[in-house]
């Protein structure tokens, strides 16, 4: 996963996914250096930063998670964009990723989810790239989302298991 995170705030939320991701903690774990006591993760196992031009100080932060996407993950509300692809995760995309306000990155890609796009997908006001290529993503996708994303430029549903027509974006 590839947040970018404004410290030290954003840095409580992914001590919050390692809460749910590292059950029980262990010495050997690969978060076991992961302390709440230090603002720059940069140092922490597993975790690779670098900075992003034109934002202050933010950083983009490398997390590999399996299992399902874990909600506490859409406190981050700071996110700008979110990278999890060819992670292992599976179970369906969460109606509360749509939560996520200054979102404009979501690449979901090379992964095992699956079921429906939720319905509020269009609800990403700030979102310029979605990728859900190479995923499990079953049904229809549903009308009325591509209209409300105006910033949407990059679009990648390949490699799914969608039915149906892709709605048409409709002019106005």
């Amino acid at each position: 996963m590839n947040p970018i995170l404004t410290f030290p705030l954003d840095v409580l939320y992914v001590l919050s996914l390692k809460s749910v991701v590292d059950q029980p903690a262990s010495e050997d774990s690969p978060f076991a250096d992961w302390n709440e006591n230090d603002t720059t993760p940069c140092r922490w196992s597993d975790i690779s930063c670098m900075n992003i031009t034109g934002y202050p100080n933010p950083r983009v932060i490398r997390i590999s998670v399996s299992g399902s996407i874990p909600d506490q993950l859409f406190n981050a509300t700071s996110l700008h964009s979110l990278f999890l692809y060819g992670n292992n995760l599976s179970g369906s995309l969460p109606p509360l990723i749509c939560n996520l306000p200054m979102l404009k990155n979501l690449d979901l890609s090379n992964n095992s989810l699956s079921s429906s796009l939720p319905k509020n997908l269009k609800n990403f006001k700030q979102l310029q790239r979605l990728i859900l290529a190479e995923n499990k993503f079953n049904s229809e996708i549903p009308g009325g989302i591509w209209p409300k994303l105006d910033n949407l430029v990059q679009l990648d549903c390949s490699s799914n298991e969608f039915n149906g027509l892709i709605p048409v974006q409709s002019e106005s």
